[in-house]
């Protein structure tokens, strides 16, 4: 089995913050489901996204979405409690 890792450009989108974290996070999703990348963390990076501030946000309805999507996963390699 293959396992690609992510690089370090998608951790700097992610640490940006904001629309470009959700946009990053949503890749991350698609490589992790669709092509087995190994990026162990996901969950830290999306909790962290988790501020007063992103209820203040253009996006939070499309974050709230993908929220839902990523921690309803019923993938064994995807589990949050991992």
């Amino acid at each position: 089995m293959l396992i690609i890792q992510a690089t370090p450009p998608t951790d700097t989108a992610l640490i940006a913050g904001g629309s470009i974290s959700l946009l990053a996070l949503n890749g991350l999703w698609e490589l992790m489901q669709n092509y087995n990348l190994d990026y162990p963390e996901f969950f830290v990076k999306l909790y962290a996204l988790f501020t007063p501030t992103l209820f203040h946000t253009r996006y939070l309805a499309r974050f709230l979405r993908l929220s839902d999507l990523f921690l309803s996963s019923t993938y064994p390699h995807l589990d949050a409690c991992d």
